[in-house]
């Protein structure tokens, strides 16, 4: 569990936010537009309460990545959207660093947002209940699929089943045994949110938004700006 002491954003900012930074991170089609989101976004989390879970945040994401940059580089001529002949450095790097900066975007959004906290956005939106339920439980049901994967690959670990050890096709052969544990209690998990759903009280769709706030209002018109520097730079330049 995460104990770090964190500025509290409404809810209508957090997801505002993840929206932003998504238009972004597909926005900029330069390196240095990349690392500009890269750094303000390890700022951001350095600073509103994230610290310590940085470490392993990164841990988690350096795999993905590194196996990304790899791929183009030698692969990227049978790209179906950024075809390059030979090596290109410059375009695997910008490809990794997008890919990098998504999934730290996201780990940071679906760990600081909660389900009730993303129905009573869309009660705000006026989105129908049922959607709203299934959009926030998809949100929050993939932490909960992590968490359920360090769980049976430490079990596994108790029975000397070494999973990051060894060659690459014996990594691989090694996490097949995850999937059966892991499947089995993806469905014990969704047994139990459809049984909670079943049992919630019908007008308990999210709770009401209170106003923002100084902060939410400040952070709000920063993400404004920050999206229409970026497609007057990238978008309108280029017309």
């Amino acid at each position: 569990m995460l104990t770090e002491q964190r500025i509290a954003f409404d809810p209508r900012v957090k997801v505002f936010s993840f929206i932003v930074g998504v238009s972004l991170a597909f926005i900029c089609n330069d390196l240095y537009g990349i690392t500009l989101l890269i750094s303000s976004l390890m700022v951001f989390t350095l600073t509103t309460g994230f610290k310590g879970s940085m470490l392993r945040w990164l841990k988690l994401i350096g795999p993905p990545v590194l196996f990304a940059f790899v791929l183009w580089t030698f692969l990227g001529e049978w790209s179906l959207f950024h075809r390059q002949s030979g090596f290109s450095i410059g375009l695997s790097a910008f490809i990794a660093a997008r890919l990098f900066f998504i999934l730290l975007l996201s780990l940071c959004f679906v760990i600081s947002i909660k389900p009730g906290e993303i129905m009573s956005v869309m009660r705000w939106l006026r989105v129908p209940k049922n959607a709203g339920m299934v959009i926030a439980l998809s949100f929050k049901h993939l932490y909960v699929v992590s968490e359920e994967y360090k769980a049976v690959k430490e079990a596994l670990a108790t029975k000397a089943l070494e999973l990051d050890r060894g060659s690459l096709v014996r990594r691989i052969k090694n996490h097949v045994y995850l999937l059966m544990p892991l499947l089995l209690r993806s469905i014990e998990n969704a047994d139990r949110l459809v049984l909670a759903m079943k049992l919630r009280p019908p007008s308990t769709y999210g709770k009401r938004l209170r106003p923002l706030t100084t902060h939410d209002k400040l952070a709000s018109l920063g993400l404004s700006a920050a999206i229409i520097l970026g497609v007057l730079h990238y978008v309108v330049r280029a017309l």
